[in-house]
């Protein structure tokens, strides 16, 4: 795996600009792109604020969603066979917490303004990397991935929708 530099003030390699924001995973690099449409300051200081990880799974996708303070809630689905992953992670042990790098990117341009890394708590590591072996085990068409997406929309037409349906954690737990 070859490994890519990302810096604030400078475009992320892995964001296409698109008007509306949205977030991304990467389980092999623990990476979440967050894209807002133009942050504000206060966006950018909820994003280094409090925050809480959400998972859920929904027909053959995991779905992630965070919350950082009152205005910043995203979700995004994922499966491993639509990011290229075709073996199982090694398993954490017992207690250990994944670490998440967490970029905040403005969603038009793609330029990062924000950065930070936090860990989730070891139940909800243990959760993702069961979900993630799953997948690994089972892969899914893009076709497939697409229409369980479709579905999971229109289940859960806003990112809010997903909360009581999810299992939590505070980011740094």
């Amino acid at each position: 795996m070859s490994l890519t530099m990302i810096n604030v003030g400078l475009p992320h390699p892995m964001w296409r600009p698109q008007a509306e924001g949205g977030a991304s995973f990467n389980d092999d690099l623990g990476l979440v792109v967050i894209g807002l449409p133009t942050p504000m300051p206060a966006e950018m200081s909820e994003f280094q604020g409090p925050g809480r990880f959400g998972l859920m799974k929904h027909r053959r996708i995991s779905v992630l969603t965070l919350t950082f303070g009152p205005t910043i809630c995203l979700s995004t689905p994922y499966h491993a066979s639509h990011i290229g992953r075709d073996e199982a992670p090694s398993l954490a042990g017992a207690g250990e917490h994944k670490l998440l790098n967490l970029c905040l990117v403005d969603a038009p341009t793609g330029e990062v303004v924000s950065m930070r890394a936090s860990t989730i708590s070891p139940h909800v590591t243990a959760m993702l990397q069961r979900h993630v072996c799953q997948q690994v085990a089972n892969p899914i068409s893009v076709h497939d991935f697409l229409c369980d997406v479709q579905d999971w929309d229109s289940t859960y037409p806003t990112p809010r929708s997903v909360i009581r349906t999810s299992t939590w954690c505070r980011l740094g737990d």
